[in-house]
């Protein structure tokens, strides 16, 4: 993700914790990507850190629409 992002005009502006949540997303995506995977990320991500990654995908939308305006 972070690849894609950096082809965006304002790449420079996204914080260190902001391309820190690309690498984390970018992990999900990948796997989830090959249906032989998908399963197993399944069982090992728990309720809790699935939370944690869908509000850091509401946050950096949110961050997105804003920046845009």
């Amino acid at each position: 993700m972070r690849r894609l992002a950096k082809r965006l005009s304002f790449y420079e502006e996204l914080s260190q914790e902001q391309t820190d949540q690309l690498d984390r997303l970018n992990v999900y995506y990948i796997e989830s990507r090959y249906t032989e995977t998908l399963e197993e990320m399944k069982k090992a991500i728990g309720q809790d850190e699935a939370q944690d990654i869908l509000k850091e995908c509401k946050d950096m939308i949110e961050w997105l629409e804003a920046y845009k305006k």
